[in-house]
Order: C-alpha cells, then structure tokens, then sequence
C-alpha cells in the first residue's frame, strides 16, 4: 500500500501542475464543486465492459444505494471494488449498498485502508478523488486518461486487489450451518469488530456470542485465524 499512497501523492502534484498553469493537455481534467457527482454518474452509466474501484469514505454523496452499479451489472458490466475496513464497518452503507451491489454481482474484496479513492471505467478513464489531507479539500477530483498515470493506477489496483480478502454472500448455507452462522463467517473475514457484525446482523452481542461459541467449538478453533482456516478449508466462506 505504499505504492498506492505514492500513486495518491503523484496525482495530486500532477493536479497542483495543471491547475497551476494554463496546460490545454486534456489527460487530466480538474472536476470540483457540483459537476462532480453529475460527472461520477455520467462516466458509470456509460461504462461498457468493467468498472474498478477503490470504495472508502468521505463521499461525495450520502452513501445509499447505487442502482447505477447494480442495472449496469444486470446488463453484463464487471465491477470488482476493494473495500476499505471503514467502509465495511459502516453498518447503513453495507445493508444499502455494499450488500446489494455483492449480490447481484460485484467481486469485492476488503482491505484495512485504502490510500486513494479511485475509480476506472473501461480502463479508460480514472477519477481520483483526494482525501482533504493531500488535497487541502475533498470537493474536488482528478479525470484522468490514457496515460502512464492511468496505467500505473490500473496496476496499484491490481496490487491491491491480489491483497484484498474476498467478499461474497453464499448462494448456499453449508449443512452445518445455519444461515446467520453463514453470515458471521463472511463478516468476520472482512475484519470487521463484533460489534459492528452485531449491527449489520440486527441481533445482539449476547446472540452473536453465542454462535461465535457454536462455530469455535464445531470447528475446534480457540481463535478468529483458526476460525477462518477452518472455514476455508472446508469451503464454508
């Protein structure tokens, strides 16, 4: 990741370059204020193939739903999109948005944190959109395309997506499981804490204990690792 937080820093120096000067290059467009959320949504409605991305908040938006990502996966288009841990641990945006999106088809995968939020249509065209630490301001993004910038960016993509633990909802509970036993194990590979597990589950802590309980014991793990090569191996999650 300290590749992708170099790659960060170099767009936004090449942000400061052009915003700097009276550049014509098109390769990278500077997008601020009210354009920005119309432009986000003009790039994905367009998106004919795949769409990759790096998903962590702040937002631009109020992190709802995204019908866009789930019409655009009805008619064929990939999306694969790692997740950072505080993006996950958002109990509203993973029940409206991240839960949907999985289940109707986006490969996803978790990381502790992303240092860049990054989105690239088609491998065509990046939006980058700086945190308010490198960027002084988070109401503004960075369209950039065919480049060495954007190729290097399509390669921390990939680095990070080979890192990134992966997430999916089961189409089928395991025999010996029970379907929110099915659901704590995916939540926990994710990294996030029980009490956030409590909350997407919409059961307590003394429930969710209790089947923490069941699992360890079925598995004869005294551990979350244990837990989780358990489930592995035996094609539970």
């Amino acid at each position: 990741m300290q590749q992708a937080h170099l790659a960060a820093l170099n767009a936004y120096r090449e942000y400061r370059r052009c915003t700097g000067s009276q550049s014509t290059d098109e390769l990278v467009e500077v997008v601020t204020g009210p354009q920005i959320v119309d432009r986000i949504w003009q790039f994905e409605k367009a998106a004919e193939s795949e769409v990759v991305r790096f998903d962590s908040p702040p937002y631009h938006t109020e992190g709802g739903a995204n019908p866009i990502e789930v019409n655009n996966l009805e008619r064929g288009v990939k999306y694969r999109l790692v997740y950072s841990s505080s993006a996950v641990q958002n109990s509203a945006y993973y029940a409206v948005n991240i839960q949907p999106c999985i289940a109707a088809g986006e490969e996803a995968r978790v990381l502790t944190e992303v240092p860049v939020k990054l989105t690239v249509f088609d491998r065509r065209l990046a939006i980058v959109s700086m945190s308010s630490v490198e960027a002084e301001s988070n109401e503004s993004l960075l369209l950039v395309r065919s480049s060495s910038l954007l190729t290097a960016l399509l390669g921390l993509f990939e680095t990070a997506w080979s890192s990134g633990y992966p997430m999916h909802l089961s189409a089928q509970v395991p025999p010996a499981l029970r379907p929110l036993q099915c659901r704590i194990l995916e939540l926990l590979g994710t990294g996030v804490t029980d009490d956030t597990i409590a909350q997407l589950l919409g059961v307590s802590r003394r429930t969710l204990s209790r089947h923490m309980e069941q699992l360890y014991l079925v598995a004869g793990a005294a551990n979350r690792f244990q837990l989780a090569l358990y489930a592995a191996r035996r094609k539970w999650i």
